[in-house]
């Protein structure tokens, strides 16, 4: 009987951090099922390297976006904060970009500086810490979409 409970304590914490997982899939997605978020990471429309653009081109690029038939669009704020702050980037297949082919640093995000519509934030992956960057400047872009 002992043995039997303990199968079953098993089974059932094994189930729930598999349904908690985040994965990396052959579609050119990392899904996060906690925040109901997939991000993009297929970058083969730029031989495999990630988009450095200006703000206006990175949301032009993530509204265009053609990966697997879904609409995309540039992380909030808060989104990419969260990604990063729990760690999740990590588990991304593509990390090069054309200005740091070993790590991809900053990343966009679509909300503008309230007082400087000049500038946007974005979030740094090495740092972990977000701040505003000039929009015309080129900066590294990874889309998302919402899943229900």
């Amino acid at each position: 009987m002992r043995l039997l409970l303990l199968s079953f304590l098993s089974v059932v914490i094994s189930s729930t951090a598999i349904a908690g997982d985040e994965k990396s899939n052959a579609l050119g997605v990392f899904t996060d099922d906690e925040s109901h978020l997939q991000w993009q990471d297929d970058y083969s429309d730029n031989k495999g390297v990630i988009k450095d653009l200006d703000w206006e081109g990175a949301i032009e690029y993530c509204g265009s976006l053609l990966l697997n038939d879904e609409k995309w669009r540039l992380p909030t704020l808060l989104e990419l904060r969260e990604l990063v702050r729990k760690g999740k980037y990590a588990q991304f297949k593509v990390v090069k970009s054309t200005r740091n082919p070993d790590m991809v640093n900053n990343y966009w995000t679509s909300k503008v500086r309230e007082n400087n519509e000049e500038y946007a934030w974005r979030v740094s992956f090495l740092y972990q810490n977000v701040y505003y960057f000039k929009k015309s400047l080129a900066t590294n872009v990874r889309c998302v979409r919402s899943i229900k």
